[in-house]
């Protein structure tokens, strides 16, 4: 690549938006963790801070080529290699209720794959889909695209993680969206997946399927299972325009996983609704920074764009929907913010991707990304 193309990729004014807005969001993650962790949890911020520190080198690492460049070898093995990871969860993994962590006694931090997965599932699906661009549909190739898309989700599913089965659900359909797939391709597969839900229903198990309905109606266990999402209503409702100030998170320390799941309170009582509105108004403005910066990009990497502001969009309206009573508490993280080595690492790589991923298309003709020489 030439000078003054390497200098117009790193300093392209979206994509310099886009990591302005992370690095404003992970900030506002670090303190809160450490405000709702200090004394319960000190080791907590130093997690933090080391995933940072890691998925900051990995962004630097992929960030300095074109991912899409790769041959189709790289992706086939990517694939492979998450698919096995996942499955090791399944039988391996362990956590509260389900079974969504690697445990390593030689690690001070857990791993939670289907994090990573979530990278993984982007890239592989965006280039399947750019690859069947301008191919003729055969029952085998249908086939092969049904594998890729279920699988992932599936074994995410038996380990019990709901919230980030959503999540790869809904990636799928912005993927099939994007490349311009049929409302009725669509339809179908959201018959198949209705038809499908009652046996979901009944694989989830008793304990998932009570916070989820818990979620969606506390006051039906308003001293079980309803009571974290009680109680986060009640902080968030009692927050003023401004908060009681950094460490002042007194009444959301009680709320169980309030550095997980629920740090949306933790940020509403400490910094009030101007706080949280910012929280809010950064989230969505990263999202469409990454939307808006998929203009000079080739077709996967326009794709891996969109992806990425659906991932973040979806698991910032489940996180905050959660801490409201909106939608159930299914256990995802509020992207940037929340507490998690694995979350906080997966979106510094996906950042690192989507940095320079099929960029540069006007001036660099010869590199296009395209199915056929990607073959």
């Amino acid at each position: 690549m030439k000078k003054h193309s390497v200098r117009r990729v790193v300093l392209h004014p979206f994509g310099l938006l886009t990591v302005a807005a992370a690095l404003l969001l992970t900030a506002v993650g670090l303190v809160t963790v450490y405000s709702v962790t200090y004394r319960s949890n000190p080791e907590a911020l130093g997690i933090s801070v080391f995933a940072l520190a890691l998925g900051m080198a990995i962004f630097g690492a992929v960030a300095a080529f074109d991912i899409c460049r790769l041959p189709n070898a790289f992706y086939f093995a990517l694939f492979g290699v998450t698919a096995a990871l996942l499955l090791l969860t399944l039988f391996i993994g362990e956590g509260p209720g389900n079974r969504a962590w690697l445990r390593f006694s030689w690690l001070f931090f857990d791993i939670q794959p289907s994090e990573l997965a979530k990278v993984s599932y982007i890239l592989t699906l965006s280039r399947h889909l750019t690859y069947l661009q301008n191919k003729k549909r055969s029952l085998r190739s249908s086939i092969l695209l049904a594998l890729h898309v279920l699988t992932p989700i599936v074994l995410v599913l038996l380990e019990g993680d709901v919230g980030n089965a959503s999540v790869l659900v809904c990636i799928a359909v912005g993927a099939f969206l994007f490349f311009g797939s049929s409302l009725r391709r669509v339809g179908i597969g959201a018959g198949i997946a209705l038809l499908l839900s009652p046996a979901v229903w009944f694989a989830l198990g008793e304990h998932r399927r009570d916070r989820i309905i818990a979620g969606l109606n506390p006051y039906s266990d308003p001293l079980g299972y309803g009571w974290q999402s009680l109680t986060t209503q009640n902080v968030i409702a009692s927050s003023s325009l401004f908060g009681k100030g950094f460490l002042n998170a007194v009444s959301s320390q009680q709320i169980p996983a309030v550095h997980t799941d629920m740090i949306f309170a933790a940020i509403a009582e400490q910094f009030g609704f101007v706080g949280a509105f910012s929280v809010i108004l950064c989230l969505f403005g990263l999202c469409a920074f990454l939307t808006l910066d998929a203009s000079e990009r080739t077709s996967q990497g326009k794709a891996i764009c969109f992806c990425a502001a659906v991932w973040i969009g979806v698991q910032t309206v489940e996180s905050i929907g959660m801490c409201l009573g909106l939608l159930p508490i299914v256990g995802v993280a509020l992207p940037f913010v929340s507490y998690g080595g694995s979350s906080m690492t997966s979106l510094w790589i996906l950042l690192g991707v989507v940095f320079r991923a099929g960029r540069s298309k006007k001036t660099q003709t010869a590199e296009k990304c395209t199915p056929s020489e990607a073959v």
